[in-house]
């Protein structure tokens, strides 16, 4: 018995031995990631934010009634138009209107041509 104890100690020595020869390999440093370049980190000039959407509002329903009130029926038809399409919060730029009345209360556009853009929980309807 002791013969076997003795073999295996050598063979658990000789692991131990093999063990130690390959953690050496297994440590090898790797080489240090070279710095990146100025010329890559430089940062683009911002763009101006695009308008979110553009919608073209059809204002043929304020031609229906009499000539004195078109432009009444136009504004609430943009108004109309934009709480159907836009979600929560918005506000109608002064442009939108000036150019509805533009040719007199009597003769206005057929349609108005919109961007729609969002900053933060409002929207903003201004004239495209």
């Amino acid at each position: 018995m002791v013969a076997k104890e003795k073999k295996t100690k050598a063979k658990a020595e000789a692991k131990k031995e093999e063990k130690k020869v390959e953690t050496p390999e297994k440590t090898e440093k790797k080489p240090e990631p070279q710095e990146k370049k100025p010329e890559a980190q430089e940062k683009k000039p911002k763009e101006e934010p695009k308008p979110s959407k553009t919608y073209v509002i059809p204002l043929k329903g304020a031609f229906h009634g009499s000539r004195t009130i078109r432009h009444r029926n136009a504004s609430k038809i943009v108004k109309q138009f934009l709480e159907k399409h836009v979600k929560g919060e918005f506000k109608i730029d002064t442009s939108v209107n000036e150019f509805v009345h533009s040719k007199g209360k009597s003769s206005i556009p057929r349609s108005v041509k919109v961007a729609v853009s969002k900053e933060g929980n409002v929207s903003t309807a201004k004239l495209a």
